[in-house]
């Protein structure tokens, strides 16, 4: 069931919005009048975030390329906990507003996405699993969200937080930007003296820009095994590792994005199914109060792509620094990310890296490109100049990785039919993309509420302008948000 959005939805949303914010945090417990030192096996959880998003995007000059448009998310979720098992569920209600017609770039995606409904929203069921708990093991069977990486987290703040905000969701993650996604299946984590390891098998479900997360893709099945080091347990590591290897593989009945001509591409109906084995190293210093981390994650692939076989890799190297000694607490990161791409669109190999199931938006907060056929050396800039207020600005100098490859943009499945969940531009022949300067600030005003506002701008160069089909080659791209958690 769709529902149809109008002023009674945007004003149910203000509403709610200031309820949140006179909720005091105590009424989170049950009250008896009987003190207790037991805490309660029952826990609930209510969330809601509202957005607005401009965009003034790349595209020809007869496409509506300017336009606003909203969404808002509220999630309600309930847990019981007894020994060591646990049941949680959690529902979601997601409304887009607004949505344009006729146009390009993100609202463009949703409003086809959904049936070309202006205004689409659903009811779903986000999250429905049990989970079994202890020393020995972590088993989660049912409905759930999973993000590679997020296996076996390291003890250590800064390891975690890294590992968190750098190599969580690259290939697998939520989508949890806007409607999210969730995986049904089961995953274990058995941690022992020679490390942990996890094995799992999911399958996602709709979701990302489709506001019905209630069905499963069952024709995209994603297995996972990893190890992580024995160290991520020592609170005082200085190291971080991870050895994984994920499968794809995918039969759904959809045309597949790539660079072969539509013909060849068309006929090819043939499933994929990928394997992807990597790692990553993360090492931290510490030199007074300041704090220096380099990173290493990397990728390879091999399996087939339809009828073609399939070659592909990635890596990305990071160095960072941070000072807590220094008025602001400032950060400085310079890093480098290529995801391969492929030169040849008839020679019956398939070389662009396929990202999976990512959420694009954690490593591209502009959501015109990803890390398939592309080459980004970036800079971050982060400081905190006020208790509450964290900001952050990154500069992106993009090419692509290969120019005879597609502009690719998307990330992964979030319909059971219909589109691939990927889409490709034609670059004409040339690789400079061009550079992405951004900044974003968040004030949080308490523990239960936060405020965000993002403000991105494409410099467009020659595949940009290539991409645009003579229209406009620069992005300019706002969304301002609230979220309130209790």
């Amino acid at each position: 069931m769709r529902f149809i959005g109008n002023k009674q939805c945007l004003l149910g949303v203000a509403v709610a919005a200031a309820l949140f914010s006179f909720i005091p945090a105590s009424s989170a417990q049950p009250t008896s009048g009987v003190v207790s030192d037991t805490p309660s096996p029952f826990k609930y959880d209510v969330s809601l975030r509202a957005r607005y998003e401009h965009a003034d995007w790349i595209g020809a000059l007869a496409t509506d390329r300017q336009y606003g448009f909203g969404h808002s998310k509220l999630l309600f979720g309930a847990g019981y906990t007894v020994d060591s098992f646990r049941f949680y569920a959690q529902g979601q209600y997601f409304q887009l507003y607004n949505l344009p017609d006729g146009a390009v770039g993100p609202g463009a995606v949703y409003y086809l996405t959904n049936g070309a409904e202006e205004n689409p929203g659903m009811v779903s069921l986000r999250q429905a699993f049990i989970e079994w708990k202890n020393s020995d093991i972590d088993l989660v069977a049912g409905r759930f969200l999973y993000s590679n990486g997020s296996e076996a987290m390291p003890l250590q703040p800064t390891l975690a937080s890294l590992r968190s905000k750098r190599i969580a969701q690259r290939l697998i993650g939520p989508f949890d930007f806007t409607a999210g996604r969730s995986f049904d299946g089961a995953r274990i984590i058995a941690p022992t003296s020679l490390g942990a390891f996890t094995a799992a098998y999911v399958m996602p479900t709709q979701g990302g820009f489709e506001v019905d997360l209630n069905l499963t893709i069952w024709d995209v099945r994603v297995p996972v095994v990893s190890w992580t080091a024995p160290f991520a347990t020592e609170s005082g590591s200085r190291d971080d590792v991870q050895i994984f290897a994920y499968g794809y593989s995918d039969d759904r009945s959809v045309l597949k994005t790539d660079n072969r001509p539509l013909d060849v591409r068309t006929a090819d109906t043939d499933e994929i199914d990928i394997a992807t084995v990597g790692a990553h190293w993360i090492h931290l210093w510490t030199i007074g109060d300041t704090q220096i981390d380099t990173l290493l994650w990397g990728a390879g692939q091999a399996g087939d792509w339809g009828e073609d076989t399939h070659r592909a890799y990635t890596f990305t190297a990071e160095i960072g620094v941070r000072s807590q000694a220094l008025a602001w607490k400032p950060g400085l990161r310079i890093g480098y990310t290529y995801g391969s791409g492929d030169d040849d669109a008839l020679d019956g190999d398939h070389e662009t890296f396929f990202q999976m199931l990512p959420t694009a938006r954690a490593y591209a907060a502009t959501p015109f490109y990803n890390m398939q056929n592309m080459a980004d050396f970036f800079l971050q800039i982060t400081a905190q100049p006020l208790q509450p207020l964290t900001l952050k600005s990154e500069l992106h100098y993009l090419q692509l990785a290969q120019s005879a490859d597609l502009f690719y943009s998307g990330a992964g499945a979030n319909e059971r039919h219909n589109r691939f969940g990927y889409a490709g531009a034609a670059s004409g022949g040339f690789d400079d993309v061009g550079t992405l300067l951004d900044i974003e600030a968040t004030w949080n005003f308490t523990p239960h509420i936060a405020a965000t506002i993002y403000y991105g701008h494409l410099f467009g160069s020659s595949a940009a302008k290539a991409a645009a089909v003579g229209g406009d080659d620069d992005i300019d791209y706002v969304f301002g948000e609230v979220v309130f958690k209790y």
